[in-house]
């Protein structure tokens, strides 16, 4: 269990471990410690008694406050809770997709804004939140001395992504395995998604989607997570020197230090 990359949970998908992945100098990123997701609201007690024997002590919550409280999560005693909206003004696009079919004939237009807004553009959300994402780092290493921390948004993609990928090009990831471990949220999230939407519209516009299963395809397909998304946020971390950016946003060069050896391990051959 303690090498395991996919955590199997009943109530969530795209549980996974950071551990495993290898680093610049023979080093690799250290088992059990960090931990990615998605969202977190259906999770059992046996899910919860799963992830506290992983010594998950900190959890750190980027969605919306839209989203949060469309799927609030109900963390046990032993877990301490931190919210950290990665985009402030993300107010969650499926409930305005459900509004949009409250008329018998939705309007294509309407559909393809809310559409267009669920697909972000990982490049400017890392720009125009750079203070949200060093207080992100510096809850992440703070938490660290209580035990293992995990990271969730809705899907386990976007936001866990983007700051999934921060953390390991700082810890000195290729940025091929930077990019594998992206992508592979889509096909844990395949069998996934109908639930964590679904649980966003009101029970009055359910039959709406059932009548548009279209519209439900076209949300599904945002959960896509192809390399070239994060390889373009990797570039643009290069070219803007994010070790410079976040150091003046307050996550300084000593802390990104920090970070990086706390989840830094030495690559054991096997005998």
């Amino acid at each position: 269990m303690k090498s395991l990359k996919r955590i199997p949970l009943e109530g969530a998908a795209n549980v996974r471990d950071l551990g495993g992945i290898p680093l610049n100098g023979g080093w690799m990123t250290r088992w059990g410690l960090l931990l990615r997701s998605d969202t977190l609201a259906f999770l059992t007690e046996a899910d919860w008694d799963t992830l506290l024997e992983r010594n998950v002590r900190t959890l750190i919550d980027l969605r919306s406050d839209s989203e949060v409280a469309a799927l609030p999560i109900q963390v046990p005693q032993g877990i301490n809770y931190r919210r950290h909206a990665l985009m402030q003004n993300l107010d969650g696009a499926f409930p305005n997709a459900a509004a949009a079919l409250e008329s018998a004939t939705p309007d294509a237009a309407a559909m393809d804004a809310v559409i267009k807004s669920m697909k972000l553009d990982y490049v400017r959300v890392l720009s125009d939140n750079m203070t949200d994402i060093a207080a992100i780092l510096t809850s992440i290493l703070s938490g660290l001395v209580l035990g293992s921390v995990l990271f969730c948004c809705s899907s386990g993609k976007d936001l866990t992504g983007i700051t999934a990928a921060v953390i390991l090009y700082l810890a000195g990831a290729s940025e091929a395995d930077i990019a594998a471990d992206y992508t592979v949220s889509e096909i844990y999230n395949r069998h996934n998604s109908n639930r964590s939407l679904l649980s966003q519209v009101p029970e009055h516009l359910l039959p709406r989607f059932a009548a548009h299963p279209e519209v439900l395809k076209e949300l599904e397909r945002c959960f896509a997570s192809k390399a070239e998304t994060i390889e373009t946020l990797i570039s643009y971390m290069k070219s803007a020197d994010i070790r410079s950016v976040l150091n003046r946003h307050g996550f300084s060069y000593s802390m990104q230090q920090q970070l990086a050896d706390l989840i830094t391990d030495a690559v054991v051959d096997p005998e």
